[in-house]
């Protein structure tokens, strides 16, 4: 029988694993929100380039990158009260897909450049070889996070930092090379008084 110490020790992380998740889904609804913002900003541009041009292979690539998003973002949002069950190895084939996808995506817009995607894909398997492990804590909430893992997680989060910095420039460059004039905006607009 618990003691009431143990109890109390027991509620205080219950109630603080309740708040994280539920600033967790608040963070969801918001890269939701920022999602369908973007995607209804970018949606006379795409019916006029995309929807309009024939039907060839970086044409499907695109459809499934841009509106796959809809259906994670439909997932996470509503993961915590429509899931039963998900696993960590479950956990860890959706992170790698995801990754696979933000990569295949860089690809195509440096117009699928081979040595660039030799690069990407040895950083895509660097990433994606150092799994962390994720457990369940309560049966009741669910969702991918990480619990713990061995003393060498900090390596999965230094791979997983570069890959991302990686993808992130070179997905800016392109950006800045199509539109100059927009980094000189956003220099002024961030360091005007």
């Amino acid at each position: 029988m618990s003691s009431i110490g143990e109890i109390i020790a027991e509620l205080k992380e219950l109630t603080a694993y309740v708040g994280t998740m539920r600033l967790v889904t608040y963070f969801d609804v918001a890269g939701a929100a920022m999602f369908l913002y973007d995607y209804f900003l970018a949606i006379g541009m795409e019916v006029d380039l995309v929807w309009s041009s024939k039907w060839r292979f970086t044409k499907v690539l695109y459809i499934l990158q841009r509106y796959l998003p809809f259906v994670d973002a439909a997932i996470l949002c509503f993961l915590h009260q429509l899931s039963r069950t998900i696993s960590p190895s479950t956990c860890d084939v959706v992170e790698k897909l995801r990754g696979l996808i933000l990569t295949l995506h860089t690809w195509v817009v440096w117009r699928r450049d081979g040595h660039l995607g030799t690069a990407l894909s040895i950083l895509f398997v660097a990433t994606a070889s150092f799994p962390a492990r994720s457990t369940i804590l309560y049966p009741e909430f669910q969702g991918c996070f990480i619990m713990g893992s061995n003393r060498m997680v900090y390596i999965n989060w230094v791979i997983l930092m570069i890959y991302e910095a990686v993808i992130l420039v070179l997905m800016v460059i392109p950006g800045v090379k199509t539109c100059p004039s927009l980094l000189l905006d956003m220099i002024n607009y961030l360091i005007r008084p």
